[in-house]
């Protein structure tokens, strides 16, 4: 075994839009719920090795190398570990608020056992993944503070969220931010539970945070919705446009009478990539060997959903296991918040090997930058 020295850095380019910090509150817009103060949020942190005994002892060193330190040590750790090189097909990641948390979690994948501030896989394309499949699926109606959070945290997510809602605001009584982004005990914020805002909140959710992982680097080749993700899953596959997707997200929380009508104005568009069927996983679309887009597939939006297991379950045996979901915490306001479900939905997909900009998450997140502190590495795999 080596002595301890800093890992070789790994280029973890920085989108845009992550770069940039929350924008000042636009004249009349509801007040946003402030967002987490750095020190209370959960950070992640990379351990990954060449083997999977490489990677537990890696994470047992980094265990002992926190242990007794507070949110700078995590914080610096975090900074100087970075995504995993591509020869280091073992990943894991931890995502803590606490010094404390880590090291339980790291001792945890150090022995083997699963601990919740863990995810852990292996790349076995060697970096070379195939394009992730996402399905977007809900909870309805969402929780009070959905999206809160993130709104206030990347303006990626924040971006998006906005188009959506100006598109569908032409045609609800009340605006969507009015709703989504009230105080909690005001009396707009119950709305959300009305499905004439809770559709659409979902649909602008499953839109931004799509958009929120895009801008930290997965690749997204093949799309699926259940339910009310059925709108979000043909528009980012580019069979509707914003508009269209929009008109219908409202129609369906009015009835499925009124869906019905208004598929009938719709403009189908050839999709830029793969939009799946969530009942038989068949690709949708114009192609040879697809089924055309036919406004029964749209009416599903106003049915309840059928929960994401059997639309799963119909993918997997497409030949598409290991779809990612795509919605909304259903504990927005526990204490780990949303942010802590995305940085755990950001380290599944860097267990299956798509690529994370880690430094530009931190950024946006608020960890501070911190000096590269020493970090144990195996010179070899320690068998």
């Amino acid at each position: 075994m080596s002595g301890e020295r800093r890992p070789h850095p790994v280029p973890d380019p920085a989108p845009a839009a992550l770069r940039t910090g929350p924008p000042a509150a636009a004249p009349g817009r509801p007040a946003r719920a402030p967002a987490r103060t750095p020190a209370d949020r959960p950070v992640p942190l990379t351990v990954s090795g060449a083997t999977a005994d490489a990677r537990s002892w890696q994470a047992a060193l980094l265990a002992d190398a926190l242990a007794g330190g507070g949110r700078a040590a995590l914080a610096a750790a975090a900074r100087t570990a970075g995504p995993p090189a591509p020869r280091q097909a073992y990943r894991a990641t931890v995502v803590a608020s606490t010094a404390e948390e880590a090291v339980q979690a790291l001792r945890a994948l150090a022995y083997g056992r699963p601990h919740p501030a863990l995810v852990s896989g292996a790349d076995e394309a060697g970096g070379a993944a195939d394009a992730a499949v996402v399905l977007f699926t809900a909870h309805s109606p969402p929780p009070p503070r959905t999206g809160r959070e993130l709104y206030s945290t990347f303006p990626a997510f924040r971006t998006a969220f906005d188009a959506v809602r100006e598109a569908v605001d032409t045609h609800l009584p009340l605006p969507l931010a009015a709703v989504v982004l009230a105080p909690e005990d005001g009396v707009d914020a119950e709305l959300i539970r009305d499905p004439r805002y809770a559709r659409p909140a979902l649909f602008a959710f499953h839109v931004a945070l799509l958009r929120l992982w895009e801008a930290c680097g997965v690749r997204v080749g093949a799309v699926a919705g259940d339910g009310t993700g059925i709108l979000a899953a043909a528009h980012a596959a580019g069979v509707l446009g914003l508009g269209d997707a929009a008109r219908l997200a409202v129609a369906a929380g009015r009835s499925a009478s009124d869906l019905r009508k208004q598929t009938r104005g719709c403009r189908m568009q050839s999709p830029r990539r793969a939009l799946l069927c969530t009942a038989t996983g068949d690709r949708i679309g114009p192609g040879p060997g697809e089924h055309p887009l036919a406004p029964r597939h749209l009416l599903r939006a106003a049915a309840p959903a059928a929960g994401p297991a059997s639309a799963l379950h119909a993918l997997a045996g497409a030949g598409l296991p290991g779809a990612h979901p795509c919605a909304p915490d259903p504990a927005p306001a526990a204490a780990h918040g949303e942010l802590r479900a995305v940085l755990m939905s950001l380290a599944r997909f860097q267990a299956c090997g798509q690529p994370v900009a880690w430094a530009a998450v931190l950024d946006a997140t608020g960890v501070p930058a911190a000096r590269p502190v020493p970090l144990p590495e195996l010179a070899a795999d320690p068998r």
